[in-house]
């Protein structure tokens, strides 16, 4: 295989992760949230199954999709996006000084 071809899986790689791991945030939002899929893709205008796949990191959600899902779920877009284990680290961190 080809450097180029490696570096285009490499690529892809990454960003199916990043879509994992966005999908993963919605889900905990919506479960910290204690709300069932069924209403929050009803407010967000998208069915069920997609909805579980975007929580599954099977399904990469466009921009619209992201803000109707921030709003159903009212949260910020951005929240999606967070490392929220360096969001603990650091406020840890603030603590102590």
């Amino acid at each position: 295989m080809s450097t180029k071809n490696n570096r285009i899986l490499n690529v892809k790689h990454r960003f199916e992760e990043k879509i994992r791991i966005v999908g993963a945030r919605i889900r905990t939002i919506r479960e910290k949230k204690e709300l069932y899929q069924k209403p929050v893709a009803d407010e967000a205008l998208i069915s069920v199954n997609s909805l579980s796949l975007i929580e599954n990191g099977k399904l990469n959600p466009s921009i619209g999709t992201l803000f109707a899902l921030a709003e159903a779920l009212d949260a910020e877009v951005e929240d999606f996006f967070k490392d929220t284990s360096l969001d603990r680290k650091r406020s840890k961190v603030d603590k102590r000084q």
